[in-house]
């Protein structure tokens, strides 16, 4: 396909298509087309029992309030994803599966897209995740709004409330770098590279 090429002149059925081979291209998995969505639960069938729970989170990424100028379009798919991702971990869940609908403006270039789709699938298959379908819609600007999900022993699900004084808190990075690399990102005129003191919290919007 010509990289000038904007999604209306593909149509629908085609993208869904598109997605399915760039699915498939990079992770081998094929995606079942049907009016719902299946997961089969036999690589679970030793660990289900009523003690099991789905645990599932969907946070939307708009892109005129989420997305600074400088992200590139790689970026932004990885990001959906990885923000998504981010909440069940921290509830100690490993990611099983991906329902992903997207908004996407019809002029908007079928190449741009397919780095959208190139950094969703990437950091997808870091975790071995299932793409199980999804939706798509036309709108105004970029909006991906992935539903991620997993199984955890109910004994083992990490919740906010119950915590007490005294109990130990361990953090694998520093706080707050991903807001101030977004305040920057969003505020402050001028390349990356103007803001060396601040590269940590810049890396941990874009990369």
């Amino acid at each position: 396909m010509k990289s000038k090429k904007l999604l209306k002149d593909i149509g629908e059925m085609n993208l869904i298509s598109y997605i399915e081979e760039l699915i498939y291209k990079n992770s081998e998995k094929k995606v079942l087309r049907d009016d719902a969505f299946f997961y089969s639960l036999d690589k679970l069938k030793e660990k289900l029992s009523p003690k099991i729970s789905l645990v599932s989170n969907s946070d939307m990424l708009v892109s005129t309030t989420d997305v600074p100028k400088k992200m590139e379009f790689f970026q932004i798919g990885r990001k959906s994803i990885l923000m998504n991702l981010s909440d069940l971990i921290v509830k100690g869940v490993r990611p099983s599966g991906l329902i992903l609908s997207l908004g996407l403006p019809d002029t908007m270039f079928l190449k741009d897209f397919e780095e959208v789709m190139n950094g969703i699938i990437s950091y997808s298959n870091q975790f071995d995740l299932d793409y199980i379908g999804g939706d798509l819609n036309q709108t105004q600007e970029i909006v991906i709004n992935p539903t991620v999900f997993g199984f955890a022993e109910k004994s083992k699900l990490i919740y906010r409330k119950g915590m007490k004084i005294d109990d130990i808190i361990c953090a694998n990075g520093s706080f707050g770098l991903t807001g101030v690399g977004f305040d920057i990102l969003l505020r402050q005129e001028g390349d990356y590279e103007s803001f060396p003191k601040y590269k940590d919290a810049l890396d941990s919007v874009l990369k």
